[in-house]
């Protein structure tokens, strides 16, 4: 067998080895997506599948792109490209996604647990890419396990409710939600719109609340009503 088909046999087998780590790569994050798309969150299935190939295809290229380098120090004396600054980058860039799903309303903060979850699936991909399958896919097992286990021992007995309500008194706002806080409902997200332009017109007020399984939603209602000048137009509560 000559050298050229040594080379040749060598590529494919390269290339081979390349393919099977996006495709795990990809297999990770679609499984990591796929609970976040059920638990309806800012990031679903394509962004995760997304950030774990990326950073797997990111990966390959730092360590398959750059063979060459170590002929070049060799014969010129110059300083190789350091492999490793890909991957830093990947984390830094990462964080730039991850920020895009942190949503701050009125004190609240949403999104934390999916930036998180974004930045491990990158780690993930990175992983795969470098050829540490196991790490990945025990990765990938812990961040299911962890989201699923700690949600039910955090989330224990809790549902989410939304609240629409209208009035003409922005006091009223205010008042309603320390109110709602201090009797055990805890205001997730707030959304108003205002009917006209004039400052006396009706605000359409959208709350999304989380308490606890023992406040039913007739509680809600009555809470609610006896607050003058807040006309309640409906309430949905899901697990």
């Amino acid at each position: 067998m000559g050298e050229m088909d040594t080379m040749l046999m060598f590529s494919d087998a390269r290339l081979l080895t390349v393919i099977m780590r996006l495709v795990a790569a990809a297999f990770c994050g679609l499984v990591i997506g796929l609970e976040r798309e059920l638990r309806a969150k800012e990031a679903g299935v394509r962004t995760h599948f997304l950030v774990c190939f990326g950073s797997a295809l990111f990966m390959v290229v730092s360590v398959y792109g750059f063979l060459d380098t170590g002929k070049m120090v060799g014969e010129l004396g110059i300083r190789g490209a350091d492999q490793a600054r890909i991957a830093a980058q990947i984390v830094s860039g990462i964080g730039f996604i991850g920020a895009g799903t942190i949503m701050v309303n009125r004190g609240n903060i949403t999104g934390l647990t999916t930036a998180a979850g974004l930045w491990v699936v990158a780690g993930i991909g990175m992983a795969i890419g470098c050829g540490l399958y196991v790490i990945g896919v025990v990765a990938t097992v812990f961040v299911l396990v962890g989201l699923e286990l700690l949600r039910l021992f955090f989330h224990k007995g809790r549902l989410n409710s939304t609240l629409v309500y209208k009035t003409t008194n922005r006091e009223a706002i205010t008042d309603l939600e320390a109110a709602l806080r201090k009797n055990g409902w805890n205001v997730i997200s707030h959304d108003m719109a205002v009917k006209g332009k004039r400052s006396s017109d009706a605000y359409r007020v959208t709350l999304t609340l989380q308490k606890h399984a023992s406040l039913s939603d007739d509680a809600l209602v009555t809470f609610v009503q006896k607050f003058p000048g807040i006309t309640l137009e409906k309430i949905d509560s899901q697990k």
